[in-house]
């Protein structure tokens, strides 16, 4: 016997309202993670309302390009960093993007989040297709100790996005950005990052925020101690 596929969305449902309880139009950021309900989730975070705003799905993963494929009909929330949707965001602060089927869209800030936000709220309106986002992709090997000083980043990819990207030096368990650029490479793929510590780091981890179709190969990486008077580009 097949099952019923309306038996199995009621028991997702019934699961999730288990998971998180009943109260999901509310989003608050606490502590670096969003209070979902009754739960608590580390962002990147997305999350799916119907058109009755019950929470269709929440992604932990893939966040980028879910986004990019989600029902057009339904509501979104999207919560990560603020370089996730903004060009000329270089903090650590963090956003939420909330849009909708009828051509709605609101960015709401840090403080916002920290106060709560009800996505079930009116949005502003925009025209044009519905915005891509980025997601932070680690491109290190793996977190590296790095003693105080000043260095210099420097990267070859064998095959970057044609748009400039962010890329930044993070200390991955403390989630602190150290360093962030905009940077477009230059015709052999090399990217200079600057990069100056004023403290031992045992986790520094280099990152690069793109959409979810860019790639980014990178060949080699090297994070040298600066030269005085070194030209930086």
């Amino acid at each position: 016997l097949k099952a019923d596929p309306s038996d199995y969305a009621r028991y997702r449902a019934f699961a999730r309202s288990l998971w998180l309880g009943d109260q999901t139009r509310m989003l608050r950021l606490d502590d670096g993670q969003v209070l979902v309900g009754v739960q608590k989730v580390q962002p990147p975070v997305l999350l799916e309302y119907d058109a009755q705003w019950a929470l269709e799905s929440v992604y932990l993963e893939n966040t980028s390009r879910r986004f990019d494929e989600a029902d057009p009909s339904h509501r979104l929330a999207y919560v990560d960093r603020c370089t996730a949707f903004e060009d000329a965001s270089a903090d650590g602060d963090w956003c939420a993007l909330l849009v909708d089927s009828d051509q709605g869209m609101r960015l709401y800030r840090d403080p916002q989040l920290r106060r709560g936000i009800a996505v079930d709220a009116p949005l502003e309106p925009f025209h044009g297709p519905r915005p891509s986002v980025r997601q932070s992709r680690m491109i290190s090997r793996q977190a590296q100790h790095t003693r105080p000083g000043r260095y210099v980043l420097e990267l070859y990819a064998s095959q970057r996005p044609e748009r400039a990207f962010w890329v930044e030096a993070v200390s991955s368990q403390r989630k602190v950005v150290v360093a962030q650029q905009w940077v477009l490479p230059d015709r052999d793929g090399r990217i200079t990052l600057p990069l100056g510590l004023d403290e031992e780091i045992d986790d520094l981890e280099i990152r690069a925020w793109l959409g979810h179709a860019e790639k980014l190969a990178v060949d080699s990486y090297a994070l040298v101690p600066a030269i005085r008077g070194r030209p930086r580009s």
